[in-house]
């Protein structure tokens, strides 16, 4: 009964790997078709119509690889300028907090202590602390 177990595992592994490796070749011959397109597209003789003449020089300048790194050049650029302005936007929260914060402290100078009471209450609560052990 144990060998039938793991004769049966075995073969459902082999059957996995096997899929696998069919899945895995698929793909490479359908790799291998369309570089043979590629190829064989730019060994014709070059068009002869001024559309099609541009169209393939376009295709050239935007296959380039300083065209291509120069794209995830400017993607890399952006997420750091987008970085950059979400800690823009939160340094001004903060700031506007801050100052909220220091004119309702002027108009009631207990508003601080009753706030971090209130706080230290719930952070307690929080925290399933026996309040009346404390």
């Amino acid at each position: 009964m144990f060998r039938s177990k793991r004769k049966d595992s075995a073969i459902r592994t082999l059957v996995a790997e096997t899929l696998v490796l069919a899945k895995t070749h698929g793909y490479v011959e359908k790799i291998e078709h369309e570089l043979e397109e590629e190829l064989q597209r730019e060994n014709t003789e070059p068009p002869n119509r001024i559309l099609a003449k541009w169209r393939r020089n376009g295709e050239k300048v935007l296959k380039n690889k300083y065209t291509l790194l120069t794209v995830a050049l400017f993607c890399v650029t952006e997420c750091a300028l987008i970085l950059g302005e979400l800690f823009l936007d939160l340094q001004k929260v903060k700031d506007i907090a801050i100052s909220t914060w220091r004119n309702t402290e002027s108009r009631d100078p207990h508003m601080r202590q009753a706030v971090i009471t209130w706080y230290n209450i719930h952070a307690l609560i929080g925290r399933n602390v026996n309040i009346g052990a404390a």
